[in-house]
């Protein structure tokens, strides 16, 4: 995403659907608060060490370690 290719292209490099490209962003999207694909690169980038945990963004039972 952050390198300007286009859905379909996503979907080829990583061996998924076109649909399964649009549901992953647009759950990036809603995580990150993002507006847009420009708007999600840049929150995601914008990250630092403090990144939530797995609970903090899927929640549930799961063991609490850092997204990396």
């Amino acid at each position: 995403m952050a390198r300007g290719l286009r859905n379909k292209e996503i979907a080829k490099g990583l061996g998924i659907t076109e649909h399964g490209v649009r549901y992953h962003l647009k759950n990036i999207y809603r995580k990150t608060g993002a507006r847009g694909r420009i708007d999600a690169v840049r929150r995601v980038r914008g990250l630092t060490d403090a990144a939530p945990t797995h609970r903090q963004v899927f929640g549930g039972r799961h063991a609490n370690y850092p997204l990396r």
